[in-house]
């Protein structure tokens, strides 16, 4: 594999790592539509790119980028309570070309050494338990992270 660097990115980085995202959700939200049928989806989901850009591109205020021959390949984004000590290892994906190869494993080890740095002596991930997100809990173990709470969520039209 090609020398990966992470570094904490410029203002442009930051826009190309938010539309990387977009790339990485795309199978997990085609499997929302598929589980939740197209009007449940439109209602909950149908600006999810917009959404997620945005949501992605304001959580990298404290975030960093992998890159790979001056490309981005990867991003990671975390928070921290320092009142409590809580971290969050927030926002985070890997290019859908790319995944498979260590490279969120390092994103996320960069993260929680930033958590550790700013005092945080705990942090949670979150995660969806269907297929799409299957690699990311492998990858989540990976990087340490045991104990798991298991949530669902409840739809319905009326």
């Amino acid at each position: 594999m090609d020398e990966m660097t992470i570094i904490f990115p410029t203002e442009e980085e930051k826009v190309l790592a938010a539309q990387l995202s977009l790339r990485a959700w795309e199978p997990i939200y085609e499997g929302y539509r598929q589980q939740l049928g197209d009007e449940l989806f439109s209602f909950y989901f149908g600006d999810w790119k917009e959404k997620k850009y945005h949501a992605v591109l304001s959580a990298m205020q404290k975030g960093a980028v992998a890159k790979m021959n001056g490309r981005i390949v990867g991003f990671v984004t975390w928070s921290g309570n320092a009142v409590n000590g809580e971290g969050v290892m927030g926002q985070n994906a890997v290019e859908p070309g790319m995944q498979g190869k260590g490279i969120g494993g390092k994103l996320h080890r960069f993260a929680l050494e930033q958590l550790k740095e700013e005092g945080m002596t705990h942090v949670k991930v979150m995660t969806g338990g269907d297929d799409a997100h299957a690699s990311a809990r492998r990858a989540y173990e990976k990087a340490g992270f045991k104990k798991r709470l298991v949530s669902v969520q409840y739809y319905m039209e009326l």
